[in-house]
């Protein structure tokens, strides 16, 4: 949009742009009709005109809807409906609509609703609008004596009509400001509940779908995709599809009469969804709870194609969308009833569990008397050579006092303690075993990661398997590596028994 002017955004059905066949090409049909009257009058609004947005092209179902057309909708302030039967039977005109609202999703239901404006063509019964359209009457181009446009031509009513909507027009814009789009929500933390696929419903079922989406949330569930994020209406629709569905538990589909656009040469969305959650059903079947499958709404009553009410199977209602598969689970209770089903059999499965933590190597204190200087280094350029981060003790120009006060500082803060015994006494090596026993006491605030000991040559009766394990307790040390008689084992290897047994002192 340029200069800050206010927009208004025309939805309309492209059936109500048409003129019969056969018609002279000068002739205009209704809603070119109705525009050309409103940007007259706007011209005339001086200084700071109001602009009309539409599309002149006309797109139907079978179109791709236009990124344009959402670029129009972020930019206007106002939405100008024209109200039919064919507005109504559109997919897009509803996707407009449900597109508007959450463009102005700050505002409650009352502010939102004096942003519409009703331009009715046709009547179409009140019990019949979308709960978003307001309860104003609108401006109507009929009367009981008949249409104001009928085959192309025009009465003075319409002229009439026409430029009392375009004043009220005018009018609004004066009192607006144009305000850019409020930022995007910032990404809320992951829930940690069970994981739940909600299908993207048609819009007849779109005020149903942000229901269960809100409830379902408020109960702590994962539920995927986000309420903004719209299925592509391209290829890009399989892989929307399928990254969403991802690792989710169960997919709740929700159907009503229709099955929603239809992305560029792939089926109608809801029957798309239908097909890719299937493709996750185990060949066998769902049998229980704990593997894939379907939840499926399909209210026993719910209008008809003319907005009659009419009663109708859910499971021939799933059939008319989608093969049923076992483990399908299909209600045709009120939407209450369903909602309080959904809690009760989502609350029945166990999420997995959280994926184990990786073990931290970053804080590995790898303690040696000061004879096995040499041998520390060399496991100490193992570590280095992964990235594995450590520290060893000092000892050079040091005292006693500042060495025993600078090895009980990296007890205390260490994740993991590595001990490397090759030259050095049997007692020192027992003496520093002893001294890991209680992890309290030695200033920490947590368990050790793990406890190691790696006995490195010259080899030694005392070094045997057996025996080191009769000198290092499991009480004191975890993980014993024999390395004095045969050459290191790869960094793998010592990951590998790192991680099993922080896993095994996890479950303690």
């Amino acid at each position: 949009m340029t200069d800050n002017r206010v927009q208004f955004f025309l939805s309309y059905a492209w059936n109500d742009n048409r003129l019969p066949p056969g018609e002279h090409s000068d002739k205009r049909p209704f809603v070119s009709a109705l525009t050309g009257q409103i940007e007259y009058h706007f011209n005339d609004a001086k200084p700071n005109n109001p602009s009309l947005w539409w599309d002149r092209d006309n797109i139907d179902d079978g179109t791709q809807f236009r990124p344009a057309i959402r670029a129009a909708i972020e930019a206007s302030s106002f939405l100008v409906i024209v109200l039919s039967e064919h507005w109504l039977a559109s997919e897009y005109c509803q996707l407009e609509l449900q597109m508007f609202r959450e463009r102005w999703r700050h505002e409650g239901d009352f502010e939102f609703k004096h942003r519409i404006i009703l331009a009715h063509k046709s009547e179409v019964p009140r019990e019949r609008w979308p709960l978003l359209l307001p309860e104003q009457r609108g401006y109507q181009f009929f009367s009981k004596a008949g249409p104001f446009y009928r085959l192309g031509r025009v009465s003075d009513e319409f002229y009439d009509v026409a430029e009392e909507l375009a004043q009220v027009l005018i009018r609004r814009a004066k009192h607006a400001v144009f305000e850019p789009p409020p930022p995007p929500d910032p990404p809320p933390p992951p829930p940690k509940g069970l994981k739940v696929y909600l299908a993207k419903p048609a819009p007849d079922m779109r005020d149903q779908y942000l229901r269960v989406h809100r409830e379902l949330v408020r109960d702590g569930f994962n539920v995927v995709p986000a309420v903004a994020d719209e299925i592509p209406l391209d290829a890009g629709a399989i892989g929307f599809i399928d990254r969403e569905l991802g690792d989710a538990r169960v997919s709740i589909h929700l159907l009503g009469r229709s099955a929603g656009p239809a992305p560029t040469d792939l089926e109608h969305i809801v029957k798309l969804q239908l097909s890719k959650a299937a493709e996750r059903i185990p060949a066998a079947g769902a049998a229980d709870n704990a593997a894939f499958h379907r939840l499926i709404w399909a209210p026993k009553n719910f209008d008809d194609s003319s907005g009659h009410a009419a009663e109708r199977d859910p499971i021939d209602t799933l059939k008319s969308f989608g093969a049923q598969r076992s483990g399908d689970r299909t209600e045709g209770n009120s939407l209450s009833p369903f909602i309080d089903f959904l809690r009760v059999h989502l609350g029945d499965i166990k999420p997995p569990p959280p994926p184990d933590e990786p073990v931290s190597f970053d804080h590995i204190y790898l303690c040696h008397d000061e004879s096995d200087t040499e041998y520390a280094a060399e496991v100490a350029s193992l570590f280095e050579e992964h990235e594995i981060n450590y520290i060893m003790p000092a000892y050079f120009n040091t005292t006693d006092l500042e060495r025993r006060q600078f090895h009980r500082e990296r007890l205390a803060e260490c994740t993991a303690v590595v001990m490397c015994w090759a030259k050095a006494s049997e007692m020192w090596a027992r003496a520093q075993s002893k001294e890991l026993r209680s992890w309290q006491t030695l200033g920490r605030t947590q368990r050790f990661v793990c406890r190691g000991l790696i006995a490195g040559p010259p080899p030694h009766l005392r070094k045997d398997d057996n025996m080191l394990r009769h000198l290092f307790p499991s009480k004191e040390i975890d993980l014993v590596l024999n390395w004095a008689q045969t050459e290191k084992p790869s960094i793998e290897a010592l990951k590998r028994i790192f991680n099993q047994n922080a896993e095994q002192r996890a479950h303690e």
